[in-house]
Order: C-alpha cells, then sequence, then structure tokens
C-alpha cells in the first residue's frame, strides 16, 4: 500500500480517535442524563450499590418470580439515578461476582464511576492491541485505532458494558498464552468469560477448534470455570440459585411479546428469527434456530480440523480467535449490536490471513467492515429505516462464505497424522502380492 496513503489513514484514524475520547469525557462531566441512561449506569453502578449495601438478594427476582415485572432492581436503579427515564426497566443479568466487583466502584458519584470504567476500558484496549499487533504483522498503534475506532468497539466504552474487560480481553489474553505454548494458562485466561456468559460460548468454541492441535487449552477451560463455580458458591452460596433462575428469566425477557424491544441493535441471527414469528411459534422456533447454530458450529469445528494440517501454529491461532468472533451473530442466543466489538480482531485475522494463501478472504473482511459501520450509520444517525433482519443476514452469509472459502483452500488431508504416517512406508517394508512387491 502506498505510504503516503497509510500515512493519511492513520492521521484520519487519530483524528477520530481524539474526537471520541473528548465527546466521551464531555458526556461524563456534562450530561448527567446521559450519564444515567448508560447501560454501566443502570445495571454495574446499581448493582454495585446493592452489593455494598449486603442485600445481594435483591439483584434477581424471587424464585417464585415468573418475570422481571414487579421485581427489586429495577424499583431500586430509580430510587439510586434521579434522571433515569420512567419508562426505563433495567435488569441484572450477571454474577453476584460482578455485583461485588462493581461494589468499588459504586462508592464514586455515578459520572465519576463510568469515567474509571472507560478508561479502564482504554486500558483493556491498549493490552488487547500490544497482544494482537505482532500476530496480525500491524503496529500497536494501528491496532488500537483501528479496534477504538471500529463502531461496535466504541459503543461498548460509550455504554460502559462489560464485554472488553470480561469478554474480547481474557480471549485474546487465551490467544496470546497458546501463542506462547502456556495452554493452561491460555484456558484460565479464557475462563474469566465466566463472567460474561454469552462470550464464554465464544471461548468455548476457540478452546474446541484450538483441539485439534493443542489438547491442554480446553481442558484449563474446564477448569477455570469449574473455580469460578466454586469461588461464587464458596462466596454467596444462597445467591447461586437465584442467579440461574435469573438467567432462565432472562432468556424469557429477551423474547417477551409484551415488552418493547429495540430490535434494531439486535445482531443474533436466532433471536432476530424468533422475534419475527408469531408468539404462538417461538418455542419450537427456538429449537429450530439453536440446533441451526449448533450445526454452523460443528461446521467450524470442521473447518478448525482442516486448518490444524496444514497452517502453521500461530496462524492456526489467529484462525480460531478470527472464526470464533465472527460466528457470534450465527451461534449467539443474544447479541447486541456492541457485541460485535471482537469483530473487530475476526476481521484484522481474516485481512491477514488472506495475505498468505486465501485472497478471497479480503474482499469478505472488507465487505464487512463496510457492512457493519455503514448499519451504525444508518441507526445512530437516522439515515434510513434500520433493517436489524437484513443486517444480521449479511453477517451470516459472510460468515458462511468464509467457511465455504476455507474449505476450498484447505482441502481435506484424510486421516489424522498418526494415520498418516503408515502410508509413507518404505517400498521394501510393503508386503508382496503374488510374489511381486
Amino acid at each position: 500500500m502506498n505510504i503516503k496513503l497509510v500515512w493519511i489513514v492513520r492521521a484520519s484514524a487519530i483524528v477520530l480517535c481524539t474526537a471520541m475520547i473528548w465527546w466521551l469525557l464531555w458526556v461524563d462531566f456534562h450530561r448527567r442524563d446521559l450519564v444515567e441512561a448508560t447501560d454501566f449506569a443502570n445495571s454495574c453502578y446499581v448493582a454495585g450499590k446493592i452489593a455494598t449495601s449486603g442485600n445481594v438478594q435483591l439483584l434477581y427476582p424471587e424464585m417464585s418470580a415468573k418475570t422481571y415485572v414487579g421485581s427489586s432492581f429495577p424499583a431500586i436503579a430509580h430510587e439510586t439515578l434521579s434522571t433515569l427515564p420512567s419508562g426505563s426497566y433495567p435488569v441484572w443479568q450477571y454474577s453476584p461476582l460482578n455485583a461485588f466487583l462493581f461494589s468499588y466502584l459504586s462508592n464514586f458519584s455515578v459520572d465519576t464511576a463510568l469515567l474509571i470504567w472507560q478508561v479502564l476500558n482504554g486500558l483493556a484496549t491498549v493490552a488487547i492491541a500490544f497482544m494482537v499487533a505482532k500476530p496480525l504483522r500491524l503496529r500497536v498503534l494501528d491496532a488500537f485505532l483501528f479496534c477504538f475506532c471500529f463502531a461496535p468497539w466504541f459503543m461498548m466504552i460509550k455504554f460502559g458494558q462489560q464485554g472488553l474487560i470480561f469478554g474480547v480481553l481474557p480471549l485474546c489474553l487465551g490467544f496470546w498464552f497458546a501463542g506462547k505454548n502456556r495452554s493452561v494458562l491460555a484456558g484460565l485466561c479464557l475462563s474469566i468469560t465466566f463472567l460474561n456468559p454469552k462470550y464464554l460460548i465464544i471461548a468455548g468454541l476457540f478452546a474446541a477448534i484450538s483441539f485439534w492441535r493443542n489438547k491442554k487449552i480446553l481442558p484449563g477451560l474446564i477448569l477455570g470455570v469449574a473455580f469460578w463455580i466454586v469461588f461464587l458458591y464458596l462466596a454467596a452460596p444462597h445467591m447461586m440459585l437465584p442467579w440461574l433462575h435469573g438467567l432462565k428469566l432472562a432468556e424469557l425477557y429477551f423474547f417477551d411479546p409484551h415488552l418493547l424491544h429495540r430490535t434494531f441493535i439486535y445482531t443474533s441471527l436466532p433471536a432476530l428469527s424468533i422475534l419475527n414469528l408469531p408468539v404462538e411459534f417461538r418455542e419450537v422456533a427456538k429449537i429450530v434456530c439453536y440446533s441451526a447454530a449448533g450445526v454452523v458450529g460443528a461446521a467450524t469445528l470442521w473447518v478448525g480440523l482442516r486448518a490444524s494440517k496444514q497452517l502453521q501454529r500461530s496462524k492456526f491461532y489467529l484462525l480460531a480467535l478470527s472464526l470464533s468472533f465472527l460466528a457470534m451473530p450465527v451461534i449467539e442466543p443474544h447479541l447486541l449490536f456492541y457485541d460485535l466489538s471482537g469483530a473487530a480482531i475476526g476481521l484484522l485475522g481474516i485481512w491477514q490471513l488472506s495475505k498468505s494463501k486465501m485472497p478471497n478472504l479480503g474482499g469478505v473482511s472488507a465487505m464487512l467492515w463496510v457492512a457493519i459501520t455503514g448499519y451504525f450509520l444508518i441507526f445512530a444517525f437516522h439515515l434510513l429505516q434500520p433493517q436489524p433482519m437484513v443486517f444480521v443476514l449479511i453477517l451470516s452469509a459472510a460468515y458462511l462464505q468464509i467457511l465455504r472459502f476455507l474449505l476450498r483452500e484447505l482441502p481435506n488431508t484424510g486421516f489424522p497424522h498418526q494415520l498418516t504416517r503408515r502410508c509413507h512406508t518404505k517400498p521394501e517394508q510393503l508386503p508382496s502380492v503374488g510374489g511381486l512387491r
């Protein structure tokens, strides 16, 4: 690429990144109403306040409840946040451990707490850029700018979501340690996604793909998840069942036909497929859609098996991480636009892999970036009527196209390595047939 063009793009990204940071700071210091409307304020901050008070049971509805409606959490949120819109109904769907972690931030005012959390997310972005820059053959600055300026990534920081620190960062840590042959430690890092279950699915997919090449990452993940479960039980034994009950209600809450869903930010093919059907068909649709997601996951593992036999170790792990992130819209049941932040790593990974033997992947990667950025501009600036189903179909079709390209470029080598070696015996070792060798 032309050096002048590279510097122009880099300078433009620096200006855009500076403008984004300035806007975040301006909102934090001057717009209390926008601060309290963030997910961090009406969810994480309130959960931290409840954990500080010692009444952790107020995080979730009672065990007899069949809906979030009437639970204590939204009432406490409105008492805590003076400018929270009257029609909002925040709930807490994460573990009690997350609430205990946010209890430290709840000692500050809500705007200061949000600022601290956004700074931590910025530092996480720097750490991620350091970990992926070398495998992607990028400068750390370029990796940071690409991620921070990526629309879902910026939205994740803007709303104070937990996806970067408890999702993307642990996945990149697992990828980094896997590349250094610290397999069990890689799995333990992946297990941090237990604090954000939607990313635990992606961590499991990455570990399962890596299993074809490294048998220790998946056991490390399982061991780490077991640790978090035991730790949660010891820290708050009476909260295990309420949290699990809350997760069950979250599934009902997500598809509740009586609620006004902001479907324009939904980026899950299974979820949108279910919501576009009449209520009486949704239970059956869940079985069909979730089964289809499982089939796509199995196809991803099959591609991983092919890649494990033909790609170098570093490229194989990069492919596994990229596929895991880009598969999210197809296999995740609950996914919002800012949850696509990890797709920045996936797009960079696919782009880098396209430079070697798979040039077709570069075009798909560029098209995905344009589609995600364009959709953000549509709903953020009200340019057109958002069409979430069309958008998620584009993402899903692009991912399936990536799998197709990979299957074509990575032909089946037949049997595993142990069996393949048997076929490469010397001629004099072959048995004679009819006196002939």
